[in-house]
């Protein structure tokens, strides 16, 4: 198992702009090397390590998708589309877009 770091998210550069990923977005802290994206930086920095990083919530008991629900919708819609195309030749895409051939 890795070790888990505990590391400020990197100053990086995004063509001429100074930014931070964290969590999954871009903050943007102005023109790359110059004093005040260093500033915003270091203040960002402090303040990531105070706020807690995000989580996911929970599922209701209600919307919980289990592996069987799963695999029985595939199969539903499987079985639908491969009526569809067999009522309807015509129908070439088996994704759920209607594409038309030419005949």
């Amino acid at each position: 198992m890795p070790k888990l770091q505990n590391r400020p998210p990197k100053y990086s550069k995004l063509k001429n702009y100074a930014v931070v990923y964290f969590h999954g977005k871009t903050h943007y802290l102005g023109i790359y090397g110059s004093p005040e994206s260093r500033t915003a930086y270091a203040r960002f920095v402090t303040e990531s390590q105070s706020t807690p990083a995000p989580y996911l919530p929970k599922p209701d008991e209600g919307t919980s998708v289990t592996v069987s629900k799963l695999a029985t919708a595939f199969l539903d819609r499987v079985q639908f589309y491969s009526t569809l195309s067999s009522v309807c030749p015509l129908l070439k895409n088996m994704d759920g877009s209607i594409e038309w051939t030419n005949r």
